[in-house]
């Protein structure tokens, strides 16, 4: 596919989308080309047309073929992966493995750790636990001049740590951040980690990275990564993969969320055999990887279009709304999201951090509903931004038309 197709051509040809709808938030849910979900339709049909067939024997070569498929496309070894439904089980499932000691090991996160991930490792760090574990947030502000100031705030917190006779367990990184579309130096941040703790157990968030950038999972160092097949890699959602690097050591002790027929068996026909659940899903990776590489051209020319999108519409946003995108070196900026402050709109003034959350909803609320505009509205240190995903449907007319919804509630507000 050529340029020429991408941009409003590709969201009537290729995408289910409303076309009365404008979406600049891609980045929260994907969208599911029509082919793929049409794989996925067929699938379910297959499977009501004989569901002793589908359950005794379709699924599992379905399970093994997208297995290997994946393992191949990441460059490891088919042994080392899992598939789950979203990125925050296949954590919860990590989490729950670890051996965590209250009166020795501490869980380092970040301020800006996706927050169902902080949901968990505060009910992690007190479950069936007389004493509580210590949860360390890295703290993050902006503006950030270079990676080596980040790196030096988790060196800080690990030497806090330490200081309380405490040593990291656990450490949660993100590859992307949610909220702030930043990318972390996470192989860097690893090191800094494992210098104070060589056994601490690593796991990185990267909830927004397949079909964003570039992985190199081997190279990170790290126990585990998960990520979403269905944010940028075109899966229909409950699609995430779990790696884990050393399967030796955990086969025993790492389970699924719930515990089904798969118990005691390897930790690939544990994480299989979980009952009836709908697993057509994890049976279209294959599919998205030739779609993705093939159909769209593959991560490099997908790129390409993203970043010429987003830079016009980067210039547009803050030019209007005399503001600026929020500051970080431009290597630490997610290729496909950016984050862009609003300008000050009276109807929602922020007055304390209890109220952000509600704010955020309603404003998008408002520009759903006044305008058809799918928007995300963030709050980072007191302040409101508009994080904005480019995808291969999106053209610089949806920005234009998102910076005047802004606008034009600016001056009725």
């Amino acid at each position: 596919m050529s340029y020429e197709n991408f941009g409003p051509n590709a969201k009537l040809e290729l995408f289910h989308l409303n076309p009365n709808f404008v979406f600049t938030n891609h980045g929260s849910y994907g969208s599911v080309p029509k082919e793929i979900m049409q794989h996925k339709i067929n699938l379910l049909y297959e499977m009501e047309s004989c569901p002793d067939k589908w359950f005794r024997l379709t699924s599992q070569n379905l399970w093994n073929q997208n297995i290997e498929s994946l393992a191949k496309y990441l460059r490891i070894e088919s042994k080392n992966l899992v598939l789950c439904v979203n990125a925050t089980e296949a954590i919860n499932s990590v989490i729950k493995a670890i051996d965590l000691k209250p009166s020795e090991d501490a869980i380092l996160a970040t301020e800006f750790t996706y927050q169902a991930i902080l949901n968990t490792i505060e009910y992690s760090s007190s479950y069936k636990m007389l004493e509580k574990i210590q949860i360390v947030k890295v703290p993050i502000k902006f503006p950030i001049k270079n990676s080596d100031s980040l790196i030096e705030k988790f060196d800080e917190a690990c030497q806090l740590i330490k200081e309380k006779k405490l040593k990291v367990k656990l450490a949660i990184i993100d590859h992307i951040s949610s909220a702030t579309a930043m990318k972390f130096p996470i192989t860097e941040i690893g090191a800094v980690v494992r210098k104070y703790n060589n056994e601490s157990v690593i796991l990185i968030d990267g909830a927004h990275s397949i079909g964003h950038i570039e992985l190199d999972l081997k190279a990170y160092n790290c126990d585990f990564y998960v990520s979403n097949l269905h944010k940028w890699f075109l899966s229909p959602r409950g699609c995430s993969f779990l790696y884990i690097k050393d399967r030796e050591k955990y086969e025993k002790i790492l389970q699924p969320c719930y515990i089904s027929h798969g118990y005691q068996k390897d930790i690939s026909n544990n994480f299989f055999e979980r009952g009836t659940i709908d697993k057509t899903s994890w049976f279209l990776v294959d599919k998205c990887i030739d779609f993705y590489e093939h159909k769209l051209g593959g991560l490099k020319i997908i790129s390409n279009y993203n970043k010429k999108i987003l830079d016009n519409a980067v210039d547009l946003l803050t030019e209007n709304w005399g503001t600026k995108k929020l500051e970080m070196p431009v290597e630490m900026e997610a290729p496909f999201m950016k984050v862009i402050e609003l300008p000050e709109l009276k109807d929602y003034l922020i007055k304390d951090l209890d109220d952000h959350k509600i704010i955020c909803a309603n404003i998008m609320k408002e520009i759903f509903i006044r305008f058809g505009i799918v928007s995300c509205i963030v709050c980072i240190e007191n302040k409101l931004y508009c994080r904005i995903s480019c995808f291969i449907y999106n053209c610089v007319d949806d920005f234009i038309k998102l910076k005047d919804a802004i606008m034009e509630i600016k001056k009725t507000s």
